[in-house]
């Protein structure tokens, strides 16, 4: 009974640690009614004492959405999309203002890495775009193509898997910035899908993008060794 009594005690707290880590990063919403349609406005807020949050935030907040609003706290940011939303609305510049939906979705936050996508997408537009960005959470520093180790290699494998797409993409080194981190139920890497814009073809929603996935096996070789051990450990 003493046994058991302890297990349960060490899964509550395993369970306990668990839901403090996902409470680390959220996804603030409020939304504003238009002409009988909901329209969601969303930030993310971080929860980290180990770096100051203002020089993340800078990278991930878009500038051209209240001037990116560096200096504000993520409910002050939201606040301020839902009043500006109001006063284009109350004014009837709403239209021709461009006003930009930020929309985030976090695929990875463990071992002090956080990777996550920006979404903008414009009222009344089709025109849309992605930012993927992923954080060394122990310093603050954008990670990007730092992840990877044998840059050449890697651009050459990824190049083979679009010819197999049949995709006459060039591959540029700004392809290694723009990933998704994919993990399995328990949190360890499962793959990472490589987001690659082509520049080359201008649609009215934006560049298409093609992924290319490389599970934990192909990544092993690419990653870099203090990386690698906590992504794969």
């Amino acid at each position: 009974m003493k046994s058991k009594a302890i297990n349960i005690f060490v899964a509550s707290i395993v369970l306990l640690l668990g839901q403090v880590r996902a409470q680390q990063v959220k996804v603030l919403k409020d939304s504003v009614q238009i002409d009988g349609i909901y329209y969601v406005l969303e930030e993310i807020k971080l929860d980290n004492k180990n770096v100051p949050l203002s020089a993340i935030y800078q990278k991930i907040r878009n500038p051209h959405i209240l001037g990116s609003y560096i200096s504000a706290t993520p409910e002050q940011r939201l606040s301020a999309k839902k009043d500006t939303l109001k006063a284009l609305m109350t004014s009837g510049e709403l239209r021709q203002s461009g006003y930009g939906f930020e929309h985030y979705e976090v695929f990875y936050h463990k071992s002090g890495i956080l990777n996550l996508l920006v979404n903008v997408q414009s009222y009344g537009s089709p025109f849309e775009t992605k930012r993927y960005h992923c954080f060394d959470l122990n310093t603050g520093k954008i990670l990007g193509k730092a992840l990877f180790a044998n840059h050449e290699s890697l651009l050459e494998v990824l190049s083979e898997k679009l010819k197999m797409q049949k995709k006459g993409i060039k591959v540029s080194p700004a392809a290694l910035d723009q990933y998704q981190i994919i993990s399995d139920e328990k949190g360890h890497l499962n793959e990472i899908i490589f987001c690659i814009t082509d520049t080359g073809q201008y649609r009215n929603s934006g560049y298409e993008t093609f992924e290319v996935r490389l599970g934990k096996k192909e990544l092993a070789f690419y990653l870099t060794p203090q990386f690698r051990k906590r992504l794969l450990e």
